[in-house]
């Protein structure tokens, strides 16, 4: 079986832990000491220069904010859903306490596509 082991007495050596998460695995970075430019490198070995942290970092977020609203709208249409299913059942009431929901949901679907900056 292959085994990974952690290179941390490696990175300590190398430079110092700094409060910034890998890109790649979200692992600690380590901020490697004496070069030229600044580089990060984390227990596992990925390693980044300050622009490409900062480019990974934006992909990540990008990537994060479309599941994000990908869920919110199957939320809806499961609660879309369920809320017709019980309207077809007669539990009118129950139906209708999922229009509360479902109207937050609509709000932080279009808050979501304001800031990604999405049009209908």
């Amino acid at each position: 079986m292959l085994q990974i082991r952690s290179q941390i007495k490696t990175e300590d050596f190398l430079g110092e832990k700094v409060a910034l998460s890998c890109a790649s695995c979200g692992g600690p970075l380590w901020k490697i000491k004496e070069t030229n430019i600044e580089r990060y490198r984390c227990h596992v070995g990925h390693s980044f220069s300050q622009e490409s942290l900062l480019l990974a970092q934006n992909e990540n977020l990008e990537e994060t904010l479309w599941v994000c609203l990908r869920t919110l709208e199957e939320k809806k249409i499961l609660m879309l859903n369920m809320s017709e299913n019980f309207k077809n059942k007669g539990s009118n009431q129950i139906a209708r306490s999922y229009s509360d929901k479902i109207k937050e949901v609509d709000e932080h679907i279009d808050r979501l596509r304001q800031l990604m900056d999405i049009r209908d």
